[in-house]
């Protein structure tokens, strides 16, 4: 029409297309446009620390970014996840530091031992730590044990949702004892000797120790060796005790803003957990974490 044709002569670079070309390449404008907008997120001091933590090469960047893609969570928490991933939420520190409001004391309104930063709130607070942060985390072992059970003991029956879940502390047939949140006896003293779920394979002498993190998303391959090496004592003196053959310590780290360490389809693989279950498991640490910090900032 005459009408886009005038739009299209007047075009003359005014928009991303610039339509007065001979040719137009939208792809690669496109392209252009996204690779601009990632540069400048990254490049930002404060809103580009999550993009960089994303890129880190121990993060499973598609995993991480499951809950976005699903679309299973309500938008507003969606939208207050994000913010919290931005570290551009309303706490003392971004009020002091960030919008200048001089007036402010730049101290946690819980604990007041330190600064009220986004990361403080979600995972270093000793205040929250005996509910909020044990509750988060027993949400994600939860999830782990009841397909554990539900496959190890082929149980057909249909399960409850994984936040009305109270796990038995012993589950057994004549293949497994599953164990959960079991403190462990050995000869020897040793200090790390309660791991969140055990699974004792009595047909294969095999025992695997399955200990559960949510670590802030700098602490994430930290975190993941730090649980690695809590448990190499108990396995020695396991392997001693119960007799058996083979002893493997799995770690399952997601940090506290939903992203997936490298490893954790893996670790779930071995435990016999459908790789897939790491969705559930994500979206429940993102709605705790939504949960807390707004309950946080409440008070």
């Amino acid at each position: 029409s005459q009408l886009i044709a005038e739009a299209m002569n007047a075009d003359k670079a005014l928009t991303p297309l610039n339509l007065d070309k001979d040719e137009c390449d939208l792809e690669q404008v496109i392209a252009e446009r996204r690779e601009t907008r990632v540069n400048t997120w990254r490049a930002k001091a404060l809103h580009g620390r999550f993009y960089n933590e994303l890129q880190s090469p121990y993060v499973d960047k598609q995993a991480s970014c499951t809950w976005l893609q699903k679309g299973s969570i309500y938008p507003e928490t969606e939208g207050f996840a994000i913010a919290i991933q931005d570290q551009v939420v309303a706490t003392n520190n971004y009020k002091k530091v960030i919008l200048k409001e001089a007036e402010v004391v730049d101290r946690c309104r819980k604990c007041g031992k330190t600064n009220e930063t986004i990361a403080h709130i979600i995972n270093g607070c000793s205040k929250l730590a005996p509910e909020g942060y044990k509750v988060r985390h027993d949400n994600v072992a939860k999830i782990i044990h009841q397909e554990i059970v539900k496959k190890a003991l082929k149980k057909t029956e249909p399960m409850e949702p994984y936040y009305k879940y109270i796990p038995n502390s012993i589950e057994e047939n004549e293949r497994y004892k599953i164990l959960w949140d079991r403190t462990v006896k050995t000869d020897k003293e040793v200090t790390c000797n309660r791991p969140d779920i055990i699974i004792w394979d009595k047909e294969n002498r095999k025992i695997q120790l399955i200990d559960v993190a949510i670590p802030n998303s700098s602490n994430l391959q930290s975190t993941y060796e730090e649980k690695i090496n809590k448990y190499r004592q108990l396995s020695r003196q396991m392997k001693n005790v119960w007799k058996a053959e083979k002893i493997d310590t799995i770690p399952i780290v997601i940090s506290s803003t939903g992203l997936i360490h490298k490893e954790l389809q893996r670790g779930l693989e071995k435990v016999g957990v459908a790789p897939g279950s790491y969705g559930l498991m994500q979206k429940s640490v993102i709605i705790s974490t939504c949960s807390l910090v707004r309950e946080f900032l409440s008070d």
